[in-house]
């Protein structure tokens, strides 16, 4: 499927928040979402934000903050970007049935976009977006997008079976370093339907399955940005900075990518 041509966005960088940096967002949510084209959620942070956030998705899904972010903000071009600490900084919205790609027999296309960075490369897990609850005795696991060191993972669970099929991607991310970046699934059920895509161009991926998967299933997990449900505790919070995370109930192809990416570079005012 050809990508959507996308409405030229003004390249003015006004301030966030002001009229005219109001409607540059507008302009970039309609571009967004026209390639998308089918979009359960869309965080999408503004600059009168504090404790919650209304995404810019179909539903106006509403994504809860830990604590107030009303001085965790830096301007990017005509956007923002949120300062996450790695110690407890995340965000959370309720289970809707729009959110899960699997019925435990088969599974549907999904897709994820973002925008950040990291602030350093260290040892562990630093989740991005998830929708995956590890308390013992109640596993709800249904993906999972991550940075283990430097590597970018993308996970899918058969919750049933334990099992899990998965891409991932080595020397990924570099400290302080934006990425524009993208994971797309097919919906087959096999591992072959997963692609990882950085700054629009696809990766070389390693395999990163265990067990025998059959599809996802649709649990009660919330989705949860910057962390993931442990065994006990909330865990693997995101250190670093994201100015938008898009999850999408379509494959997006690498045209979608690249129109997208051409989105991101004028609102944000980047080159990458």
């Amino acid at each position: 499927m050809h990508a959507i041509s996308p409405r030229p966005i003004p390249n003015i960088h006004a301030p966030p928040g002001s009229l005219l940096g109001d409607a540059s967002r507008m302009e970039f949510i309609q571009t967004m979402l026209s390639i998308a084209r089918d979009v359960p959620m869309f965080w999408l942070p503004k600059s009168t934000e504090t404790t919650t956030s209304t995404g810019v998705d179909k539903n106006a899904k509403t994504i809860t903050y830990d604590a107030t972010v009303a001085a965790r903000w830096n301007a990017l071009g005509s956007g923002l970007e949120l300062d996450f600490n790695g110690t407890d900084s995340e965000a959370d919205t309720p289970d809707t049935a729009d959110l899960s790609f699997g019925n435990g027999s088969v599974d549907s296309p999904m897709s994820i976009v973002f925008l950040g960075d990291t602030d350093t490369i260290a040892a562990g897990t630093r989740d991005i977006l998830t929708k995956l609850d590890l308390t013992t005795g109640t596993t709800l696991r249904e993906w999972t997008l991550f940075n283990s060191t430097a590597t970018l993972a993308f996970r899918l669970w058969d919750e049933s079976a334990v099992a899990y099929i998965g891409k991932s991607v080595a020397s990924y991310f570099a400290a302080d370093t934006r990425v524009f970046g993208a994971v797309t699934y097919d919906g087959s059920g096999a591992e072959s339907g997963i692609r990882v895509y950085k700054d629009a161009a696809s990766s070389t991926l390693t395999a990163d399955s265990s067990g025998t998967y059959v599809a996802m299933e649709n649990t009660a997990s919330l989705v949860r940005l910057s962390m993931e449900k442990g065994a006990a505790a909330q865990a693997n919070f995101w250190n670093g900075k994201l100015s938008l995370v898009l999850l999408a109930n379509v494959q997006l192809s690498q045209e979608d990518l690249w129109a997208m990416k051409a989105a991101v570079n004028s609102f944000y005012g980047l080159s990458l």
